[in-house]
């Protein structure tokens, strides 16, 4: 069965603007009444936000916490797990412990490396520092039951793991590593959504998407079809999960999501 999510951002700073932002109480009804079954919360600091009552709310309203999403601790904090200094990078592995915990608290087991994995001027030691960092952290995520989801990102945004391919080979490397596959990313990157999802077939834990230029406005123009035909030959049961500038009103642009995705997934059953 096709499950939706938005992201949610758990801040005010406009330095990042791809999800809905907005109070709980009012917002998170709206989203339900939507047709949207998850959202997935971009938190800045996994240090000051009540894990506990912020699940309690989501679920009072029928909704889920398909991932937990570490963006904004790098846009806002400088949060990297490829520092080249070392106490930064130390500091970054204890943020990410503290999003796995929160994860858990959530109930939502899953955490996003996007962003929070940093780029360095010099590519192959950025690599060795964050497969150094990924060490720690895997150890710490496999013993909660946590994955953690590495999501290639345009070269625009990192030089580190820019394609499936290069999330694959850190994915053979560890026990809780897993895949994020953006829509977006992959078309700027790679080009060819199915042969991109064929390829990381049983690792994509969790899907985001937007239309070329980051919104929703152009939806309808992206390749739908053949991205829920190969999710569904891949077997994949997870999440899609609309993350982008919201054009419209939170309403419209929803809506605009939701009617995409459910019309296409009718017509190829």
């Amino acid at each position: 069965m096709l499950k939706l999510s938005v992201v949610y951002l758990l801040t005010s700073d406009p330095r990042f603007s791809l999800g809905v932002r907005g109070p709980l109480d009012s917002l998170l009804p709206k989203i339900r009444s939507l047709g949207i079954d998850g959202v997935e919360y971009n938190i800045p600091n996994p240090f000051d936000i009540d894990g506990v009552r912020l699940r309690r709310i989501t679920h009072d309203y029928g909704l889920d916490i398909p991932v937990l999403s570490t963006g904004l601790s790098h846009i806002l904090y400088g949060i990297s797990l490829s520092s080249i200094d070392e106490y930064s990078r130390l500091k970054a592995v204890g943020w990410i412990r503290r999003y796995i915990d929160l994860s858990c608290v959530l109930e939502s087991y899953r955490i996003v490396l996007g962003l929070v994995r940093g780029r360095c001027d010099d590519r192959d030691l950025g690599m060795r520092f964050l497969i150094s960092s990924l060490i720690e952290l895997d150890r710490y995520a496999h013993d909660r039951g946590v994955d953690i989801l590495l999501e290639p990102l345009s070269s625009s945004e990192t030089n580190l793991v820019n394609n499936v391919g290069e999330a694959l080979r850190l994915v053979d490397m560890f026990r809780s590593v897993r895949i994020l596959f953006d829509v977006y990313h992959v078309l700027n990157e790679e080009g060819d959504i199915a042969r991109s999802l064929e390829y990381a077939g049983r690792y994509i834990r969790h899907v985001h998407i937007a239309d070329r230029c980051r919104g929703v406005s152009e939806l309808g123009k992206l390749p739908v079809d053949q991205l829920l035909k190969t999710l569904s030959l891949i077997g994949y049961r997870g999440y899609i999960s609309l993350e982008a500038r919201i054009e419209y009103s939170i309403e419209e642009s929803i809506k605009k999501f939701v009617d995409i995705v459910k019309g296409f997934s009718q017509i190829i059953g």
